[in-house]
């Protein structure tokens, strides 16, 4: 986008009174605010090397790493954290059914019991120097009060009409609930799991739980939530 400015002749002034005349200082002033504020203009790149490199906070913009609707991401410059970060975290799983397991290591939970949608074009998003980061709240349950129960989710990824799926993390964000019978709820904060960089274009997350001392371990109300990050 051109910018058209013409420069004011310095020391002119409009004010009959005698007011202040601009000068050429503060036709200086003038027009590096304008250029600061063309820097903050709204705009799109193809990874995060293209986005502006002094952003102002909640500066937005957009990242459009491939050729399909997944491929776009909207983003704002959030100073607290010096990341970009996409405002409107999405659900990408949650728990219908209370599934159980007895199992005293990580075990896929019943997928009847959850509904988790794919996250489409994830390697064209995470090639564009974005990472998918997590965060979630589970209410956790044990036969035993004495035991510890845990959840945790995985992430594969998969190609169109794949067989097989490759893995690019495994049993990330656990979180855990010992010490009485009671339904307890338990919650993370956002968290970047430790990723194997994806061979295949799609993601999908695998609930998974386990629990101590031969108990039964019940896993209830859980949801999943993800936002694009800077990296």
């Amino acid at each position: 986008m051109a910018i058209t400015y013409t420069r004011a002749r310095a020391d002119w002034q409009d004010d009959e009174a005698g007011g202040t005349p601009i000068t050429a200082a503060n036709l200086d002033t003038i027009e590096a605010g304008i250029a600061a504020a063309y820097t903050v203009v709204p705009g799109v790149a193809t990874s995060t090397a293209g986005l502006p490199a002094n952003p102002g906070d909640g500066q937005p913009h957009m990242i459009r790493a491939g050729s399909t609707p997944y491929s776009f991401i909207g983003l704002v410059w959030d100073n607290t954290y010096a990341k970009w970060v996409q405002p409107n975290p999405v659900c990408v799983l949650t728990e219908i059914g209370a599934p159980t397991t007895a199992s005293a290591s990580f075990v896929a939970l019943s997928t009847s019991s959850f509904l988790y949608p794919t996250i489409f074009d994830f390697k064209s998003l995470y090639g564009a120097g974005l990472r998918l980061e997590f965060a979630l709240i589970v209410f956790l349950t044990t036969t035993n009060g004495a035991e510890t129960v845990t959840f945790a989710i995985s992430g594969d990824v998969y190609d169109d009409a794949d067989a097989t799926a490759a893995t690019v993390f495994t049993d990330e964000l656990q979180t855990s609930h010992t010490g009485n019978t009671t339904t307890t709820p338990q919650r993370t904060l956002w968290t970047l799991p430790t990723y194997t960089a994806p061979t295949k274009a799609h993601l999908l997350l695998t609930p998974r739980g386990k629990v101590s001392g031969g108990a039964t371990g019940t896993f209830r109300n859980a949801s999943v939530w993800a936002r694009w990050v800077s990296s």
